[in-house]
């Protein structure tokens, strides 16, 4: 069990660097870096090209299990969003079926079909039960909650869209 906590800790800093563009280019570097590395150690060799070609295989392996991994996450916290919310199932047909309106258009849309703003994102004191309303001082905290909230349920639905057109080659075991 130690050699899994270890690997947990080396992978930590990785976590939190790769989100900035300062931290991705020092991970560019480490990852090149690398590389230098392995050829110089591979060029001596005879089988030298083949080895290369291996490892290339093996990191474009990786890189596509990695992204493909992403994907399905992304599609499963994705789901799990619209699933567990009623007002989130209202607000994903009317993005699916006007994927161009603004979230004025959204907001109007849902007081048009009597939809009420969650308790959960009013906060401690109910201001308001529409949704236009809700935001038309684009500067309070409650109508920053509304449009995050409707960002990421838009943000869910693209990712859904996405993840179909993979989910049936995972699913099958293979690539397209």
């Amino acid at each position: 069990m130690a050699g899994h906590d270890e690997t947990k800790w080396r992978a930590r800093p990785f976590q939190f660097a790769l989100g900035t563009p300062t931290g991705q280019a020092a991970w560019r570097e480490i990852l090149e870096k690398s590389e230098r590395e392995i050829r110089l150690v591979l060029s001596g060799r005879p089988d030298s090209a083949g080895l290369e070609d291996a490892l290339k295989a093996v990191w474009d392996g990786r890189h596509l299990e990695g992204y493909l991994l992403g994907i399905l996450v992304g599609y499963s916290t994705a789901r799990l969003l619209l699933q567990n919310d009623d007002h989130a199932n209202d607000i994903a047909k009317i993005v699916r079926r006007h994927p161009t309106w603004t979230t004025k258009q959204i907001c109007k849309r849902l007081d048009v079909l009597g939809k009420e703003i969650p308790s959960g994102l009013q906060g401690k004191s109910p201001r308001s039960r529409l949704w236009e309303d809700a935001i038309k001082d684009r500067n309070s905290r409650f109508a920053k909650r509304v449009e995050k909230h409707i960002s990421r349920i838009r943000i869910a639905i693209r990712r859904i869209g996405e993840a179909q057109k993979w989910k049936r080659f995972v699913g099958e075991g293979i690539l397209p």
